[in-house]
């Protein structure tokens, strides 16, 4: 059933108002009111956390944080969890109809890079560590990104053929700005692949359970 609407709650993506509560959620000292885009569907917390706030929880010690339900980091960074997620992007990319081939020998961006799993997958398939990039607020992954050799965004422009980012767009408080600036960093083009998490039947069954 869903709940009251609410006008003052503004959809990030389109701009209308009167979405409604979809869903309350809680980590810790953390809680956070979703709400459904009564116009294109899109999910969305109001009101949105600090930019400081973010810092705070993605910043530092990312590794070790792990809401109810979810996939430990711990886990998910490690190798023996690789061959999963591997396979997960070759499906993701087989989705979009972007084959290794096309990869290899273009200047590639992960942006939210994590430990650089998804570099790792690149170099795997072909790709040199010299066209590999990465971002992240999470400083101590972006540690292992640079003991991988791989390279970090900088102040590229018109440089890069790919940018890709994997469940990103969510996490970020102006999701059009965000693009708008990457778009600033492809080649003429170029190509922006983003991947955000799926809401349908089991977001609607589990509710506060439910993790992307």
């Amino acid at each position: 059933m869903r709940m009251p609407r609410i006008a003052s709650a503004t959809c990030p993506v389109c701009g209308s108002g009167g979405a409604y509560r979809y869903v309350e959620k809680s980590f810790r000292n953390i809680r956070s009111t979703w709400f459904r885009c009564g116009k294109d569907g899109t999910l969305f917390i109001s009101p949105l956390p600090a930019p400081r706030e973010l810092t705070g929880y993605y910043g530092k010690n990312y590794i070790d944080r792990k809401c109810p339900g979810s996939v430990s980091h711990h886990f998910r960074f490690t190798a023996e969890n690789k061959g999963m997620i591997f396979r997960e992007y070759a499906l993701s990319l087989s989705d979009v109809g972007i084959s290794f081939e096309m990869l290899r020998k273009r200047k590639i961006l992960d942006y939210g890079c994590a430990n650089g799993f998804f570099l790792d997958f690149c170099f795997s398939k072909g790709c040199r560590k010299q066209d590999l990039y990465g971002h992240d607020i999470a400083e101590d992954l972006l540690r292992e990104v640079e003991k991988k050799r791989y390279r970090l965004l900088g102040e590229e422009k018109d440089f890069f053929d790919y940018l890709f980012l994997w469940d990103v767009l969510e996490h970020v408080t102006e999701p059009r700005a965000l693009l708008r600036r990457l778009r600033m960093c492809l080649k003429p083009g170029g190509i922006i692949v983003v991947q955000t998490p799926r809401v349908g039947i089991l977001s609607e069954a589990l509710r506060e359970n439910w993790e992307h």
